[in-house]
């Protein structure tokens, strides 16, 4: 999935503010809300999902919930 087409098929979102609000209520150590600003596409957004599951991080939700 090298492109943002194939991306967007693989989070089934096609509205990049519903992925931008998903990924600011992520909560871990390797996204934050300053990298979340510098996310611009589906494929930056993938990328840094897979980088956090690839390092083991739990990722919750705001109110401490795993996702």
């Amino acid at each position: 999935m090298e492109n943002d087409d194939e991306a967007k098929l693989f989070f089934k979102i096609r509205d990049f503010g519903l992925m931008n609000k998903l990924l600011k209520n992520l909560n871990c150590n390797l996204l934050n809300y300053s990298r979340v600003a510098l996310i611009r596409t589906f494929s930056e957004a993938r990328i840094s999902i897979r980088n956090i599951l690839l390092n083991n991080e739990k990722i919750t939700n705001l109110d401490g919930d795993l996702i």
